[in-house]
This record gives structure tokens, sequence and C-alpha cells, in this order.
């Protein structure tokens, strides 16, 4: 029989587990807001696109003058004044080195004293004919040794002449080779010009590559180490190759504001196909120490990639692997995406 004052087993387990519902709603105080997400971030973004881009090799080569000189003497003698430094500017017909020939002026002044007596002795030969003193050969003789010395009077002239050397056109001084002092000899290397107006670069291209290439055609080509591009135009190529290299000489005219040196290193492309490559904005690209990442426009989030990229050219990226043509990444603000952000795409 139950005692009267004890309430049956039901009733008290649901007394406890009202109290306890009390209890747990007075210790877990007022309700929390649920977090609102952020809005998704504008964010502009542009189409990975594929181009066709020709493949071939980057031939290295010089740059050089079109005009260049190698000035030396055709008389021997002796160095007396040298009025050309290295590095000078200089003009068509300025004198540039004077020699000394002993020998020389004194065939002149050999030469000057027969052309006077043989003047002199046909102008007493004709007074004399005119006189009927003299027959008219006497007289041609005369006009005849006259001619003679005038003609050795030339030569002296001409070989006195080339001792002074004066420049073949106008240009700057690139080698000094001769000092005040020195003895010229013929066919000895005295100076150096060239004319830093008109530039040509000039590279020995393999047989392979050669036959990709024709007169006029246009080709870029890369100046110094910088990168820089401009485009010349095929203007000699030569109709034998080298049996030792089996290379074939080229040589490309460039532009007047090329902005190169003659002596300056150089590479030129030669395409001999065309292939497909995906390239992105520059902006687009994050790097990241040693890493490089793109963030791809992916059902309204940012996704991150990693990428290998290749070659940069008029402001845009190639990328070798990471991405594929026709999706869309970020590039505006693109480094301070995070990986899953939602993002708003605008053009």
């Amino acid at each position: 029989m139950p005692h009267p004052n004890r309430a049956p087993a039901h009733q008290n387990v649901r007394r406890c587990l009202a109290l306890g519902l009390v209890i747990s709603t007075a210790c877990s105080g007022p309700a929390q807001p649920t977090p609102v997400a952020p809005p998704p971030r504008p964010v502009r973004v542009a189409t990975v696109a594929e181009l066709r881009r020709p493949v071939g090799a980057e031939i290295a080569g010089t740059i050089r003058a079109v005009r260049t000189a190698t000035l030396t003497s055709r008389v021997s003698g002796t160095v007396v004044a040298v009025h050309a430094a290295l590095g000078a500017s200089i003009r068509a017909g300025d004198v540039l080195i004077r020699l000394q020939a002993r020998e020389l002026d004194a065939r002149l002044a050999q030469a000057r004293a027969v052309h006077a007596h043989a003047k002199l002795e046909r102008d007493r030969t004709a007074s004399l004919r005119d006189l009927d003193a003299v027959a008219s050969a006497h007289l041609d003789d005369a006009q005849a040794q006259l001619r003679i010395a005038e003609a050795s009077l030339a030569e002296a002239e001409t070989m006195v002449d080339q001792t002074i050397v004066r420049a073949p056109f106008g240009g700057t001084v690139t080698a000094k080779l001769v000092e005040v002092g020195d003895t010229a000899i013929p066919g000895r290397p005295l100076l150096v010009i060239e004319d830093p107006r008109a530039l040509r670069f000039e590279a020995m291209v393999p047989e392979a590559a050669a036959h990709a290439v024709a007169i006029a055609q246009t080709r870029r080509v890369a100046i110094g180490g910088d990168g820089r591009w401009v485009e010349g135009v095929v203007a000699e190529i030569s109709p034998s190759a080298d049996p030792a290299s089996r290379t074939v000489l080229v040589k490309l005219d460039l532009p007047r504001d090329a902005d190169a040196r003659p002596g300056m290193f150089g590479r030129v492309a030669l395409a001999a196909d065309e292939r497909f490559i995906v390239v992105v904005p520059q902006d687009a690209r994050v790097r990241r120490g040693q890493l490089d990442e793109v963030f791809v426009v992916d059902r309204g989030r940012a996704r991150m990639r990693l990428v290998r990229t290749g070659r940069e050219h008029d402001g845009l990226v190639e990328i070798l692997a990471g991405v594929r043509a026709w999706e869309s990444v970020a590039i505006d603000g693109a480094d301070q995406l995070a990986d899953g952000q939602a993002i708003e795409a605008r053009p």
C-alpha cells in the first residue's frame, strides 16, 4: 500500500524535468543574435584568354653600326698630330691624323722645281716660235715636257695629301689605335669610326631556322639585358652557310629610336610555327614569396589557384598550368581576397 504522503513516481519525474528547465533557462541568459554574413565584395573580373603565339628559338647576336670605317694610312710616316679623341663626334672631311714623311716632301719640292723649269722652257720656246726662230717640233717637245712635269707634280701633291687622314663620313670615334710619335705604315689601323644613327643587328642563325627568314621580313629584336623589344627588318642574308658552325649570317636594320649602341648584346625571335597560349592580365597574378596565385570566380566565390607562369608581354602573363581558357579571374584587389570569399563579379 503506498504511503499517503508520497506522490506517484511519474509525478516526481515531471517535477524534476520542469525544475531543470527553469534552472537551464535562468542560467543561459538572454538569447544571442544570429551572426549576419558580410555582403559579397565587388570585384572586377577578366576572362582567361587563349592567344596564338609564334614559337621558336631566340638567337643571340650583336648590335653593329651600318656604316663602320677602319682608317689606315696609304703611306709610311710619323704621326705628328691626332685630332680625334675616343668617343668624339666628327663630321665628314674633318682632319683626324697628320703624318710627316720627309721623302714625300722632298719629292714634292722636286716636282715643283721640274714643273717650274718646264713651264719656263715652254714659254721661251713659244716666244721663239712666234719669231720663227725655232721649228714647230721644238715647241711640241717643250709642251710635252710641261705636261709630264704637271703629271709628276700632281702625283707628288697627291702623295703628300695622303699624309692627312680625314673622316669619310660623320660619326663617332669608337677606337683609337695610334698616338703622336707612332709610325704609321700602310694597312695598319689608326682609328675606327661608326655612324650611331643607323644600327643593325647581326646574328649567326642555325640552318634549321634560316629557311624561315626572308629579305624585308619584320622580326622582333630584344636589345640589352632589360628585355626591350623593337621591330627589326631583315636587310641581308648570307648566301652561304659557315661549314664549321652550320649557321647563316643574318642582318636586320633597327629603327632610329632603338636606343642602342654598337656592340650591345641582342636576341632575335625566329618562329617556325605557332601555338595557343593561355594568358591573364598582370593584375590577376598574386605573388606570395616564390608562389604565384590567381583567384578564379566560381559560383560567386573566389577560389585560389596556384599557377605556373611563363613570359610577360604587353600587360599579359602567360599561364602554363593552373587555369583554363575562358575561366574568369579577379583583377581588382586580388591580393586582398581570401579563398572562398563571397564576391560580386563586375566587368
